[in-house]
Order: structure tokens, then C-alpha cells, then sequence
């Protein structure tokens, strides 16, 4: 190779680093290149109400006081605090990284842009705007496109855009009427109460060890979905329950009375207005509790000869 062919390379070479340097793509002005983070400075302690709606308008807004979660209206649902956790924590994970996207071609076609998006979500705490960002198309399982409304990149982060329902009654806290410790259950053919580190039933009997144990367990594992519509609670107050349990616990007294209407199960506690869908398997663990069993083991013939 002659001198005038590598001087010649050497020529080839620089132009074609001088030409990445001009037309390598770059991140808008205004959003600092990549490494940006999506909500930079972003504390989730500080939120206190998210509201999420899509592109035609329908929505739900979530409300903190405190340590608890609602679900704003005449009477505050309480919330499922373990589902606006992870919608926070995914938006606070993501720090720095590269952007899959910039343009505004690019927003349309993942679903980020200001009027077609699948999520909006507002975050406001102390009664001012904290963020907004559009919530988009799915790249790949349980993940999503995102973009904060002051940025240009669209990033790709965690985040099951399905876990973002936008009826109320789909944010209720499963758990909502969980009995954690019961002590004692009234109901019309039983009562059981806790003493001395056993069940008994009525009279002092020894009431059946796995029997007892399913009934409570069936208590402090009790999930709700929905509330009834109202034609259905309306209808549901008009009848006659299923089973009525009277229940006291170290939480309070309550009394959960369960209906079955149209084939579906409901479940409404002295605690609150609603009347809250109820699983057939959880209706069925407190309906088909063994009558015999749960009051109380057979005496022997010396027990019953002492009290003729």
C-alpha cells in the first residue's frame, strides 16, 4: 500500500466520523439528551391524589389521607393501597436511561401523545400538579410505553397498563372486611367463642378443631370485588339474607350478612353502605360450615348421665 493510498483512507475515515457527528440523532433541547430521568426529582410521599383517565374521557381519581387510600364520593371507598403503591413505585424506578423514541411521529405511534394515549395519569399532592404523564402502547409483557408531558423521549418501564382499571369499584381493597382476630361468631344455627386458647360453642362444648379453624380462617382471608350497582343494591336491601354472622373481634363488632341474587354472591357489613360482590368460593367457606361439627364434639354417656 502506497503512501497515497493511506493518505487516501485517512481521508475516508475522517469524513465519515465528521458525518456521524452531524447527523447522529439527537434528544430535543429540552430534554437534556438520554440519561433524563422520567420524573426527575419525583418524591411518591408527596402525592397525595392520581388521577387516571384514557383518551375518551372516562376516569377515576384516587385520594391519601393519611396512610389510606379512597375512592372520593358522598362516602369514601377505601382504596387498594398495595395497587396506587406499585403505580408509584414504577414511575419513581425509572431514574436514568435511554429514550426509545423522541419525535412526535413517535408519540402517536406509541401512544404517548397529548390527545391519543391509553393512560393520562395527574399526580398533585398539597393541592398542586406535580406531573402528568401519557401512558401508551405495550412493547412487550407487563411493560409500557411512557412519556412525562414536559418531555419529548418516550421511555419504555414496568408497568401493566391493565392493572390501571378505570371504574371505581376495581381499586376497592380486597380486604376491606378481613376479621384479623376473631374471638367470637354468632350465627343462626351456632355460635363458637374463643377461650382459653380453644373454641367452644354454646354450652361450653369443645367445638371441632378443623371445623373452628376453617371458619376463621375463612374470616381473616375474606376478599370482596365491586359494589353492587345500585338497581342491584336496592334490590338486594329488599331481601332476605343467606346467612347473617354477628362477629366480635379485637378490631370492633361488625355483623356480614351474604345474599346470593341473579347467581351472583354479595356481602354487606354493618361497618359500611355497600354491598360488595363476594367470591363463590368465599361465600361457600362461610355458608357450608358443618352444623354438628362447629357445635360442639358428642358428649360421652358419663357426660350425659351427669346432667339428667
Amino acid at each position: 500500500m502506497n503512501r497515497t493510498t493511506t493518505f487516501l483512507l485517512l481521508v475516508l475515515v475522517t469524513q465519515c466520523l465528521i458525518a456521524a457527528m452531524v447527523f447522529w440523532p439527537r434528544a430535543p433541547a429540552n430534554d437534556g439528551g438520554a440519561g433524563i430521568a422520567l420524573l426527575p426529582s419525583f418524591d411518591s410521599a408527596a402525592v397525595d391524589t392520581v388521577q387516571l383517565r384514557d383518551a375518551l374521557g372516562n376516569k377515576v381519581v384516587l385520594q391519601r389521607s393519611g396512610d389510606q387510600w379512597t375512592i372520593p364520593g358522598e362516602t369514601p371507598l377505601p382504596a387498594d393501597a398495595q395497587l396506587v403503591d406499585t403505580l408509584l413505585t414504577a414511575l419513581s424506578r425509572h431514574q436514568r436511561g435511554w429514550p426509545v423514541a423522541h419525535t412526535e411521529q413517535a408519540h402517536r405511534r406509541f401512544q404517548v401523545d397529548t390527545e391519543f394515549f391509553q393512560r393520562r395519569i395527574d399526580l398533585a399532592g398539597g393541592g398542586q400538579a406535580l406531573a402528568r404523564l401519557y401512558l401508551g402502547a405495550s412493547p412487550s409483557f407487563r411493560r409500557a410505553h411512557v412519556r412525562n408531558a414536559t418531555q419529548q423521549n418516550v421511555y419504555s418501564i414496568t408497568l401493566d397498563t391493565s392493572s390501571l382499571p378505570l371504574t371505581g369499584g376495581a381499586w376497592v381493597d380486597p380486604r376491606l372486611l378481613q376479621v384479623r382476630v376473631p374471638l367470637r361468631i354468632d350465627a343462626d344455627l351456632y355460635s363458637v367463642h374463643y377461650e382459653s386458647d380453644r373454641w367452644l360453642a354454646a354450652g361450653g362444648l369443645p367445638a371441632n378443631k378443623n371445623e373452628a379453624a376453617a371458619l376463621v380462617n375463612a374470616l381473616k382471608t375474606l376478599q370482596v370485588g365491586a359494589p353492587a350497582t345500585s338497581a342491584t343494591a336496592d334490590s338486594l336491601a329488599l331481601t332476605e339474607a343467606d346467612l347473617i354472622l354477628s362477629v366480635q373481634s379485637l378490631g370492633g363488632d361488625s355483623t356480614l350478612a351474604l345474599y346470593t341474587e341473579g347467581g351472583r354472591h354479595f356481602i354487606k357489613s354493618s361497618e359500611y353502605p355497600w354491598f360488595f360482590v363476594l367470591r363463590q368460593g368465599d361465600y361457600r367457606r362461610l355458608t357450608e360450615v358443618d352444623i354438628d361439627l362447629i357445635s360442639g364434639e358428642p358428649r360421652t354417656r358419663e357426660q350425659s348421665d351427669s346432667l339428667e
